[in-house]
């Protein structure tokens, strides 16, 4: 498929297939790779595909552990001009990540706030905003040291906001270290497990 696109830059489906190469990169755990192929997405005319491109080379960012470079994406995304319903859904995942790049960066109280804020103005409809947002506030409350709180935010994507691959695997992959530092084995090894029958392909069934 990249050598398609490497051939027809000015395909109709670029778009399509840099995201989903990008995808698939993000999956073999090498978002340097994903990074490279999300920017492609930023040559669209379209303002909502252009943010969109920025959130997908941001969480490659953050995945990369470059919190400081995700962190300044999110924020320009957050700040961005426009409020189509598809760009202020594309800000909104940056509200996310933004929360988590600041528990990463030693504020999690914050990150929590600002997914608490996020969470009382959006619809619970959209399961994979929310899938993501409870996952974020997951994260910052174990940067914040509050691990039974934390394993309440992933159970909430893992039991209610489950049907997105990806957001899903994370909570489970989170679940499964949480559980077992609350001396609950067997409900770690069934989180692992779930983790790994069900999405072995993603890069967070690899993580140990």
């Amino acid at each position: 498929m990249f050598a398609f696109i490497r051939a027809n830059p000015g395909t109709y489906h670029l778009f399509e297939g840099a995201e989903l190469l990008g995808d698939l990169a993000m999956a073999l755990n090498a978002p340097d790779e994903a990074a490279r192929f999300y920017s492609a997405l930023t040559r669209a005319e379209s303002a909502d595909i252009k943010l969109k491109a920025d959130v997908l080379v941001a969480r490659a960012l953050l995945a990369q552990q470059n919190f400081s470079g995700a962190l300044e994406k999110f924020e320009a995304v957050a700040a961005a001009p426009g409020d189509s319903p598809a760009m202020n859904r594309q800000k909104q995942f940056a509200q996310i990540g933004r929360a988590v790049c600041l528990a990463e960066t030693g504020q999690p109280d914050a990150g929590i706030a600002a997914i608490d804020d996020l969470i009382s103005k959006t619809d619970p409809r959209d399961s994979e905003l929310f899938g993501r947002a409870y996952n974020a506030k997951g994260r910052c409350l174990v940067k914040a040291n509050k691990k039974e709180d934390a394993l309440l935010s992933f159970l909430h994507t893992d039991l209610m906001f489950n049907n997105v691959p990806e957001v899903h695997a994370e909570s489970l992959y989170f679940l499964s270290q949480l559980w077992a530092d609350v001396q609950q084995a067997e409900r770690s090894v069934r989180a692992r497990s779930m983790l790994t029958d069900r999405y072995g392909g993603t890069a967070w069934a690899k993580r140990q």
